[in-house]
């Protein structure tokens, strides 16, 4: 069935609403006759940069968990964890010289005495999805 704009005139009222909701899902609008626009491919994603690696798919809250899941004595008490985005970073020279996305993370976990230890900082390095480097946690 196809309908056009004496159609909807001829309708009116709600069911003439239905009838425009009907053409706009078909493609086409009152008085065009022209046909849908074909769908394309999205274009293909940029290479990853050769020096920083491909940019973080994630927020830096993730991987700083992810890191800290690793090397916290009580993962389960961690809170306040908050993270900034990555940013592009190189840390040290010459053949010591790493690149990629720093990001950098405060939170608040208990010690091994069983108590709170207080606010806390601490940054990685994260590499094509990867984590490359850790700074110390201060």
């Amino acid at each position: 069935m196809s309908l056009d704009a004496k159609d909807l005139k001829v309708v009116g009222g709600i069911g003439g609403a239905v009838a425009l909701l009907i053409l706009l899902v078909q493609g086409s609008s009152p008085g065009n006759t022209s046909s849908p626009i074909p769908l394309t491919a999205p274009p293909a994603p940029d290479p990853p940069d050769p020096i920083y690696g491909a940019i973080p798919e994630f927020q830096g809250k993730s991987y700083a968990r992810d890191y800290l899941r690793s090397t916290l004595r009580d993962f389960d008490s961690l809170k306040d964890l908050e993270a900034g985005n990555p940013t592009r970073y190189t840390i040290g020279e010459g053949k010591k010289k790493l690149s990629g996305f720093l990001v950098v993370f405060t939170f608040n976990a208990k010690n091994g005495f069983g108590g709170y230890s207080g606010s806390r900082r601490g940054m990685i390095l994260v590499k094509d999805e990867r984590i490359t480097w850790a700074g110390p946690i201060e």
